[in-house]
């Protein structure tokens, strides 16, 4: 008899346990959610530079300019520039490209005002400039990781 009392209090125990267990499993997790924050992501990649045949007094700059994010950027300006091999800046201009989509690239030439006398002693360049709001120069970025 004694062995079937014991039985009964352990059928009742492990139901018992199976039951707070259950319950326990059933509440509702707190879950944690990382929201990124969503904003440009530019990337400026200068090509070539050269003398425009149309009119000897300009130079042309050609580039990329690219937005790995999930946002349009929008108001992106562009400064381009000539220097010398001491990397003094001889002539600089800025350019309003406009918006570039997210998840985009698109490829600009701007002209400026110079004419080369010498190109062995001088070199062209663009680098962003601005953005409206919040955004990540990519170029900027890597340059903090190395």
């Amino acid at each position: 008899m004694e062995s079937k009392t014991n039985l009964v209090i352990a059928i009742v125990f492990l139901c018992a346990s199976t039951f707070f267990i259950g319950l326990q499993l059933s509440q509702p997790e707190t879950i944690i959610t990382y929201q990124e924050k969503q904003q440009p992501m530019l990337l400026v990649e200068f090509i070539r530079w050269g003398e425009n045949i149309d009119d000897s007094s300009e130079v042309l700059l050609d580039y990329w300019i690219s937005n790995y994010g999930n946002v349009e950027a929008k108001n992106v300006v562009v400064n381009c520039m000539i220097q010398d091999k001491d990397e003094n800046i001889i002539n600089e201009q800025s350019f309003k490209i406009g918006n570039v989509a997210s998840n985009s690239y698109e490829w600009q030439q701007s002209k400026m005002k110079y004419y080369v006398k010498d190109y062995d002693n001088v070199y062209g360049n663009c680098k962003l400039e601005s953005v409206d709001g919040d955004y990540i120069n990519l170029l900027e970025r890597l340059k903090e990781l190395e």
